[in-house]
């Protein structure tokens, strides 16, 4: 958070693009959004809604019929 914080503040983006958060601090969103950078996010999996990332139950298979 902190590194981010620094880049945002050095590099003051007019918006910031998320395409995942895994391995980040799923604060960066809302710091980039406190700078006054626009905050767009393109979801490729279910991170922020599944556990398991990808709508899986416990045994692997789909938990939704899509």
């Amino acid at each position: 958070r902190e590194q981010f914080a620094k880049r945002l503040e050095s590099l003051r983006p007019d918006a910031v693009h998320f395409h995942s958060l895994q391995g980040l601090h799923y604060g960066l969103p809302a710091l980039a959004q406190e700078s006054g950078a626009r905050v767009l996010w393109t979801l490729h999996d279910f991170f922020a809604l599944c556990q398991r990332v990808h709508l899986l139950d416990a045994s692997g298979g789909s938990a939704v019929d899509l």
